[in-house]
């Protein structure tokens, strides 16, 4: 395929203005991708942009954003498809629906691991109203409209460990926020089923389960949420299935972390702990660490003792890896405190913090009352995790605001 597309890439040059070196340049990239060379592809994918038809369709610039949202380089994403638009926004004439619902898409994937969960879904919700054109994009309807559905699903859970999350001054917000986790829950559920409808009649079975399928826009790191709620012995024939033909060294990877996805969802904690602690080790490309941050939050979730020291090793890698991933999956984290009110340490447990002074840990919260104000001051010893301090009058504000300085990127 390689020696093909570089045929085509000398052909359509030699075309000069009226050429199209870029698809083939983009074809090369998706083909490098599949064979986990990444910086060869996003190579290629850095020369289809630099071309006068760079920016002619959106998948030079959909291929790389992905990939980079695969490492976590969430602001270098951002820049990628905010480039694509610039370029794009010189021709006004053209039909914006080829390429509108990947960009929301990407746009949302971005915010969604950037802790920004009501923009992502926002964003979301336009990716489905759009409809996609066919010409040059190759993804077909139901590959897009597996991934929009899988996204939002992904997006309303998180949306649940956001509010859970929320400090709530009365039980006016309390039971509000409990009726929104309810109708997101059972929206999740719809949103699931009709994500797995598409995935097995519409797409072969789940065709697009060979990782990196060259025409899925599926978050294969991420994948493993829809997967669980397939009865645990279909899902695992069919990984099996994969397993047995697929000879990629990295994609088993992939494929153990849905399979301790699912034991976890079945009730097999040990098992999916047993798994993972096979599999986390051999996450070391940068292309796996979504996945390595999803690998963590099924380890902790298996564990489930935020006193146990793996639970909070687990925590503190996943913070290292992505902060948004805290807030994102509802994982209690686990850091010293200066000597403060039972009832404060209470109030902080329920909003995600655990007080813990017999260990040693890099995170310090200390509590003071100043001046009719509740003050929280964030020490962090965290590499790219800077210290700060909130100062409120009311504490549950103090308690969000600081939940957001700390775990949701801007």
């Amino acid at each position: 395929s390689l020696d093909v597309f570089k045929q085509a890439l000398r052909h359509e040059l030699s075309l000069g203005e009226s050429g199209n070196p870029a698809t083939p340049l983009n074809n090369s990239g998706e083909v490098y991708k599949e064979l986990y060379q990444d910086e060869k592809a996003k190579k290629s994918w850095e020369a289809a942009l630099n071309l006068p038809d760079g920016c002619e369709h959106v998948l030079p610039s959909m291929n790389l954003t992905l990939v980079q949202l695969d490492e976590l380089d969430l602001a270098v994403a951002d820049a990628t498809i905010t480039r694509f638009e610039e370029c794009i926004a010189q021709f006004p004439l053209k039909n914006g629906e080829e390429h509108r619902a990947l960009v929301k898409l990407a746009r949302g994937r971005i915010a969604l691991h950037s802790g920004r969960i009501d923009e992502a879904l926002e964003l979301f919700e336009k990716a489905s109203e759009h409809q996609q054109w066919f010409g040059k994009i190759g993804t077909n309807i139901e590959d897009l409209q597996a991934a929009v559905l899988a996204s939002l699903h992904y997006a309303l859970i998180i949306k649940n460990n956001h509010l859970e999350r929320e400090a709530t001054d009365s039980w006016f917000r309390y039971f509000y926020n409990l009726k929104d986790i309810i109708k997101n829950e059972l929206k999740a559920i719809w949103l699931a089923k009709r994500a797995k409808n598409i995935l097995i009649n519409h797409l072969a079975e789940i065709e697009d389960l060979y990782i990196r399928h060259t025409d899925s826009m599926l978050e294969y790191p991420t994948l493993g949420d829809i997967l669980k709620t397939i009865p645990r012995q279909v899902i695992t024939s069919r990984i099996e299935d994969f397993k047995s033909t697929d000879d990629r060294e990295h994609s088993i990877s992939y494929y153990q972390v849905y399979l301790a996805e699912s034991l976890l969802n079945s009730g097999y904690n040990q098992e999916a702990l047993d798994l993972l602690n096979v599999t986390i080790p051999n996450l070391t490309l940068d292309s796996q660490k979504m996945l390595k941050a999803h690998a963590l939050n099924i380890k902790i979730k298996a564990i489930d003792d935020v006193s146990n020291f793996d639970f909070i090793q687990a925590s503190y890698e996943l913070l290292k890896l992505n902060p948004a991933g805290i807030i994102n999956y509802g994982v209690p984290l686990v850091v010293k405190g200066n000597q403060m009110d039972k009832s404060i340490e209470r109030q902080l447990y329920a909003s995600g913090w655990v007080i813990d002074n017999s260990r040693q840990l890099p995170i310090q919260l200390i509590y003071t009352f100043e001046n009719n104000q509740h003050v929280i001051k964030f020490n962090s010893l965290v590499k790219d995790l800077p210290s700060s301090n909130v100062v409120c009058q009311e504490f549950s504000v103090c308690v969000n605001a600081l939940n957001q300085k700390v775990f949701v990127r801007n």
